[in-house]
Protein backbone atom coordinates (compact mmCIF):
# COMPACT_ATOMS: atom_id res chain seq x y z
CA UNK A 1 0.00 0.00 0.00
CA UNK A 2 1.59 3.72 -0.33
CA UNK A 3 2.24 5.95 2.23
CA UNK A 4 -0.22 8.34 1.24
CA UNK A 5 -2.87 5.95 0.60
CA UNK A 6 -6.05 6.10 2.52
CA UNK A 7 -7.91 3.78 3.99
CA UNK A 8 -11.51 3.26 4.03
CA UNK A 9 -13.30 2.63 7.74
CA UNK A 10 -16.55 1.06 7.84
CA UNK A 11 -18.30 1.35 10.98
CA UNK A 12 -19.27 -1.94 12.69
CA UNK A 13 -22.51 -1.15 12.96
CA UNK A 14 -23.53 -0.20 9.69
CA UNK A 15 -24.99 -2.90 8.07
CA UNK A 16 -23.16 -4.30 5.00
CA UNK A 17 -25.76 -4.79 1.99
CA UNK A 18 -26.38 -8.20 0.47
CA UNK A 19 -27.23 -8.85 -2.83
CA UNK A 20 -30.97 -8.18 -3.80
CA UNK A 21 -32.97 -11.02 -4.77
CA UNK A 22 -33.84 -10.79 -8.27
CA UNK A 23 -37.81 -10.62 -7.67
CA UNK A 24 -37.47 -7.95 -4.96
CA UNK A 25 -39.98 -5.01 -5.85
CA UNK A 26 -38.20 -1.91 -6.00
CA UNK A 27 -39.77 -0.40 -2.69
CA UNK A 28 -38.10 -2.65 -1.06
CA UNK A 29 -34.71 -2.27 -1.97
CA UNK A 30 -33.47 -0.06 0.05
CA UNK A 31 -33.03 -1.98 2.82
CA UNK A 32 -30.14 -4.16 1.14
CA UNK A 33 -28.32 -1.20 -0.12
CA UNK A 34 -25.31 -0.15 1.83
CA UNK A 35 -25.71 3.76 3.70
CA UNK A 36 -22.65 5.62 4.19
CA UNK A 37 -23.68 7.63 7.55
CA UNK A 38 -22.41 11.08 6.19
CA UNK A 39 -23.55 14.91 7.31
CA UNK A 40 -22.98 17.17 4.75
CA UNK A 41 -24.59 20.83 4.22
CA UNK A 42 -27.05 21.11 1.48
CA UNK A 43 -29.53 23.30 -0.36
CA UNK A 44 -33.01 21.83 -1.09
CA UNK A 45 -35.25 23.48 -3.67
CA UNK A 46 -38.46 22.52 -4.04
CA UNK A 47 -42.12 23.72 -5.56
CA UNK A 48 -43.05 25.07 -2.15
CA UNK A 49 -39.54 25.70 -0.60
CA UNK A 50 -35.92 26.62 -0.73
CA UNK A 51 -33.36 26.54 2.04
CA UNK A 52 -30.92 24.60 4.20
CA UNK A 53 -31.24 20.64 4.78
CA UNK A 54 -28.43 18.23 5.66
CA UNK A 55 -28.04 14.38 4.86
CA UNK A 56 -27.90 11.78 7.28
CA UNK A 57 -26.95 9.24 5.58
CA UNK A 58 -26.15 8.19 1.57
CA UNK A 59 -26.39 5.34 -0.62
CA UNK A 60 -25.77 4.98 -4.91
CA UNK A 61 -29.30 4.96 -4.99
CA UNK A 62 -30.38 7.76 -2.97
CA UNK A 63 -30.23 9.99 0.57
CA UNK A 64 -31.80 10.67 4.11
CA UNK A 65 -32.29 14.25 4.51
CA UNK A 66 -33.44 16.28 7.45
CA UNK A 67 -34.54 19.58 6.59
CA UNK A 68 -37.53 21.88 8.00
CA UNK A 69 -39.75 22.26 5.17
CA UNK A 70 -42.97 19.74 4.84
CA UNK A 71 -42.25 17.10 1.87
CA UNK A 72 -44.80 14.62 0.01
CA UNK A 73 -44.00 11.36 -1.97
CA UNK A 74 -43.51 11.96 -4.98
CA UNK A 75 -42.52 14.95 -5.16
CA UNK A 76 -39.12 16.00 -6.94
CA UNK A 77 -36.58 18.15 -5.17
CA UNK A 78 -33.10 19.35 -6.28
CA UNK A 79 -30.29 19.06 -3.85
CA UNK A 80 -26.93 21.03 -4.36
CA UNK A 81 -24.22 19.68 -2.47
CA UNK A 82 -21.10 21.39 -1.75
CA UNK A 83 -18.79 19.30 -0.23
CA UNK A 84 -16.35 20.61 2.21
CA UNK A 85 -12.74 21.68 1.29
CA UNK A 86 -14.53 22.44 -2.09
CA UNK A 87 -15.12 24.95 -4.22
CA UNK A 88 -17.66 23.49 -6.77
CA UNK A 89 -20.85 22.02 -5.72
CA UNK A 90 -23.03 19.05 -7.58
CA UNK A 91 -27.15 19.68 -8.32
CA UNK A 92 -29.19 16.67 -8.67
CA UNK A 93 -32.39 15.48 -9.07
CA UNK A 94 -34.44 13.34 -6.20
CA UNK A 95 -37.96 11.88 -5.57
CA UNK A 96 -39.41 11.76 -2.35
CA UNK A 97 -39.92 8.09 -1.30
CA UNK A 98 -40.31 7.63 1.98
CA UNK A 99 -41.37 10.21 5.05
CA UNK A 100 -38.93 8.43 7.43
CA UNK A 101 -39.52 8.96 11.55
CA UNK A 102 -37.55 11.82 13.41
CA UNK A 103 -37.21 11.24 17.67
CA UNK A 104 -34.97 13.79 17.58
CA UNK A 105 -36.63 16.96 16.68
CA UNK A 106 -40.23 18.23 16.66
CA UNK A 107 -39.35 20.95 13.64
CA UNK A 108 -37.18 19.02 11.46
CA UNK A 109 -38.81 16.50 9.07
CA UNK A 110 -36.87 13.37 7.59
CA UNK A 111 -37.43 12.30 4.05
CA UNK A 112 -36.00 9.03 1.87
CA UNK A 113 -34.83 10.30 -1.15
CA UNK A 114 -34.37 8.11 -4.81
CA UNK A 115 -31.82 9.60 -7.27
CA UNK A 116 -33.68 10.27 -10.68
CA UNK A 117 -32.80 7.77 -13.60
CA UNK A 118 -30.91 10.48 -15.47
CA UNK A 119 -28.37 11.74 -12.62
CA UNK A 120 -27.84 7.72 -11.04
CA UNK A 121 -23.89 8.12 -12.95
CA UNK A 122 -23.34 11.38 -11.58
CA UNK A 123 -24.90 10.34 -7.96
CA UNK A 124 -22.24 7.84 -8.00
CA UNK A 125 -19.47 9.31 -8.92
CA UNK A 126 -19.45 11.62 -5.86
CA UNK A 127 -20.21 8.63 -3.64
CA UNK A 128 -17.19 7.27 -5.20
CA UNK A 129 -15.10 10.69 -4.31
CA UNK A 130 -16.41 10.98 -0.80
CA UNK A 131 -15.40 7.72 0.05
CA UNK A 132 -11.70 7.98 -1.27
CA UNK A 133 -11.14 11.02 0.51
Amino acid sequence: MKANARKLLVPTSTPVSTAVPPATPLSDRRKYLARIPVELQLRLAASHYSGPARSLNLSVAGALIETCAPLTPGERVILTVTPPEEELHLSICFEVVRIAANHSSASAHRFGLRVLTDEFLIWQNFLRLQILK
